[in-house]
């Protein structure tokens, strides 16, 4: 099973002088949500002012879809470097973390993972041995 939970707020630049117009970057984040071949939920849209995205799936395997979600987180960074957010996955075949979930932060254009604190290990966290 794999498991994801992520969203990002999309900002072009790190730089609060920045005015660079959402325009430029949220066409390009749709057309990424677009050719993603994956059993997901997504939610792109405004609020006040800011582009925000969430995501979430739940597929039996990773197969594609682990890769491509961080994909697109990476991605992202790359398109409007001020973007911030984070992702969490779980993956109970992942042989380094087989227990655990992990974090992935977005900021300043780099996507990094941690490991996550809040649910992992997952046994006896959030199930019983």
């Amino acid at each position: 099973m794999f498991e994801y939970h992520g969203w990002i707020t999309l900002v072009g630049s790190p730089d609060p002088e920045d005015e660079t117009p959402s325009a430029a970057y949220v066409g390009q984040v749709r057309m990424l949500l677009d050719r993603m071949n994956s059993p997901y939920l997504a939610d792109l849209r405004a609020m006040n002012g800011r582009w925000m995205l969430h995501i979430a799936g739940h597929p039996n395997r990773p197969g594609p879809h682990g890769p491509e979600i961080i994909d697109l987180f990476t991605e992202i960074g790359r398109i409007a470097p001020g973007s911030y957010g984070v992702l969490h996955t779980y993956d109970d075949e992942d042989l380094q973390h087989p227990n655990a979930f992990r974090a992935h932060r977005l900021a300043r254009g780099t996507l990094t993972e941690q490991p996550d604190p809040f649910l992992s290990p997952v046994r006896p966290t959030i199930e019983d041995p």
